[in-house]
């Protein structure tokens, strides 16, 4: 995820306005926009719902000024646009408020995608770093056989579809089957469901102990000096229970961080804010996570323009 923010003023006064909201066009979902461009005092936020033609809905979002915004919010859903049919608009004023008002508006749902560990014949499960989301028919999935061969034992992880998950719960956990591939058989010990984020870590006897896994990457930058500004965004999967800290690299040989760049936290989760970025504060970001198991990095470079 990156946010480039482009600096219109050299005053001090810029930087006290915080009516922010979230700008994108065109998105299958607002929860999707992470964009933020700054408003003026007499602009709402506002977001726009539209159906295509398939059937699928797009989702507009951004500043309009206010007398316009209550307007269109009156009359949304009775005309057609090009792409398709408006069926909301809805506005808000974010004011002083710290974080954009325009992220659920319109009834944005939340994403019901499951997030689940992804590997395939895994010796060693617990080492799995994959993740990928599984449709809405679908939930985490861990399977073990062992291979009559090699009598390894080896885990398969990923989505599964709902209707197979409640024929393996059904049976009873560890249920054994047999299935062909090619000259070898193999022996099925354990096939097992769940319905919850990064939870099939921890089924079919898998330890639940894992390196901390990154599931948002802070992304590389080419910036000019005093002008335009970056978020960078380190967040890992939350069964690992990480420790998150930033270490810098400057091009000028600095290790600290600049008293520019600010730092937000949440649960698994922590941002660098910097803006704008000056000459000193490029070079390498790294992000560290860590927890009992060991340390996980991934870095990003800001370079000048």
């Amino acid at each position: 995820m990156l946010q480039i923010f482009i600096l219109v003023a050299a005053t001090a006064s810029v930087y006290a306005v915080t009516n922010q909201c979230f700008n994108c066009n065109g998105v299958p979902a607002q929860e999707d926009c992470d964009v933020l461009i700054q408003c003026g005092e007499n602009e709402s936020c506002f977001v726009r719902k539209s159906t295509q033609y398939n059937g699928k809905p797009l989702f507009e979002s951004g500043c309009f000024s206010k007398p316009t915004c209550d307007t269109l919010n009156q009359i949304a859903g009775l005309g057609k646009r090009e792409a398709g049919l408006t069926n909301c608009f809805e506005c808000c004023y974010t004011g002083n408020r710290t974080h954009p008002c325009n992220n659920k508006l319109c009834g944005t749902p939340p994403s019901r995608e499951r997030k689940c560990f992804s590997c395939s014949d895994a010796l060693h499960p617990d080492d799995c770093e994959t993740i990928i989301p599984c449709s809405e028919d679908s939930i985490c999935y861990a399977g073990s056989y062992r291979h009559p061969f090699s009598h390894e034992i080896r885990y398969n992880l990923g989505c599964q579809h709902k209707d197979t998950c409640r024929v393996f719960q059904s049976l009873a956990h560890g249920h054994v089957s047999s299935s062909s591939h090619g000259d070898s058989v193999e022996t099925s010990h354990c096939n097992d469901c769940c319905d919850d984020d990064y939870c099939n870590i921890g089924l079919c006897g898998i330890p639940k102990r894992v390196k901390p896994i990154f599931t948002y990457k802070p992304n590389n930058s080419t910036l000019r000096p005093d002008l335009e500004g970056v978020i960078l965004v380190c967040k890992t999967e939350p069964v690992s229970n990480a420790t998150i800290h930033w270490e810098f690299k400057g091009l000028t040989g600095s290790s600290a961080l600049s008293n520019g760049v600010k730092v937000s936290s949440a649960p698994n989760n922590v941002n660098l804010t910097i803006f704008p970025a000056h000459q000193g504060d490029m070079g390498e970001y790294i992000c560290v996570a860590t927890n009992s198991v060991g340390t996980s990095t991934t870095s990003a470079f800001l370079r000048p323009k």
